[in-house]
């Protein structure tokens, strides 16, 4: 890594608040990416701590595994079993907003022969890593830790402040803001590749 890359993940993240869609309560998110249309200005927002999901899983006689999401409430009742699963990596669920959050960052050895997942969400089909499994006796749990960023389109409305956009603002922006989670992508694959051939170089 060079000198100007370890400089830029020591630069901090700029934060805006953003009013939470369940609770209206303003919540802290980083800017990912910023855009200016037509004189407004417009960003790619990403919460500070990735969502957590809570899954209960039933297996029927055939093997076939469904899946039901508790959602926040569900977690308010498992916090303690679930924050106890997640001690030997020194992190913990909390809320945040209207959902919970991953509160620390999971060391490598998390990974370590994790399963990944696709579950059916309120915002469509979803790719997760089950970082824990929990067993009541009576329920089976796995709760869930999202693959891919979560990202947020919001027009800002100053500098520490986003609002979220209507469906018929997202409608018409969206090939705007497709354009620009591509280039994203991209970057992130340049940094992949990077990262490889340095390695190789090693």
């Amino acid at each position: 890594m060079s000198d100007h890359e370890h400089d830029e993940e020591l630069l901090p993240r700029r934060l805006v608040k953003l009013p939470d869609e369940e609770t209206n309560e303003d919540l802290e998110m980083e800017v990912v990416v910023e855009l200016e249309v037509d004189g407004k200005d417009y960003a790619l927002l990403t919460p500070p701590y990735p969502t957590l999901r809570l899954f209960a899983v039933d297996e029927n006689e055939d093997g076939e595994t469904s899946m039901n999401e508790l959602g926040p409430e569900g977690l308010d009742e498992l916090r303690r079993e679930v924050n106890d699963t997640l001690k030997e990596y020194g992190v913990k669920a909390r809320r945040y907003g209207g959902r919970y959050a991953l509160d620390g960052e999971l060391p490598e050895e998390a990974f370590t022969d994790i399963d990944q997942i696709s579950a059916e969400t309120d915002d469509g089909e979803e790719d997760f890593l089950i970082i824990s499994e929990l067993d009541s006796g009576d329920e089976r749990y796995w709760l869930l830790y999202p693959v891919d960023q979560e990202l947020h389109p919001v027009e800002l409305v100053s500098d520490d402040r986003a609002r979220a956009l209507t469906d018929e603002e997202l409608e018409g922006m969206h090939e705007t803001f497709e354009a620009a989670i591509q280039e994203l992508d991209a970057m992130a694959d340049e940094d992949d590749d990077h990262d490889h051939d340095h390695g190789k170089k090693g």
